[in-house]
């Protein structure tokens, strides 16, 4: 094979990588009224905040609809206290001026 066309090849691949690469990250959330406003977690790893999002901080959980809730089981380190080593949940999304939590223990 030529040298001219293994550079073209070379240059052809790496252009198809940057498009595919800017599609798959800049495809928008779905609608609140949809799916999931995020990927699912890399467990122990990253959450997705979905953003921007429309939540009214009213005390209702209606707006947190359609954001993924992590669960967390464990930890670094256990505490002393055996009541506050039970699992949690969070959520986590972000509008133009707020980052927004929702946290959840159980027992």
């Amino acid at each position: 094979m030529p040298v001219k066309h293994l550079h073209f090849v070379s240059r052809l691949m790496r252009v198809a990588l940057l498009v595919s690469l800017i599609l798959g990250v800049s495809q928008p959330v779905l609608a609140q009224t949809g799916g999931p406003l995020a990927p699912p977690e890399i467990p122990g790893e990253a959450v997705y905040i979905p953003f921007p999002v429309n939540i009214t901080l009213d005390g209702k959980l209606d707006d947190w609809e359609n954001v993924p809730v992590q669960v967390v089981t464990k930890g670094v380190a256990a505490s002393a206290v055996p009541g506050e080593n039970g699992p949690f949940s969070f959520a986590v999304a972000a509008d133009n001026q707020n980052f927004l939590h929702h946290h959840v223990h159980h027992r």
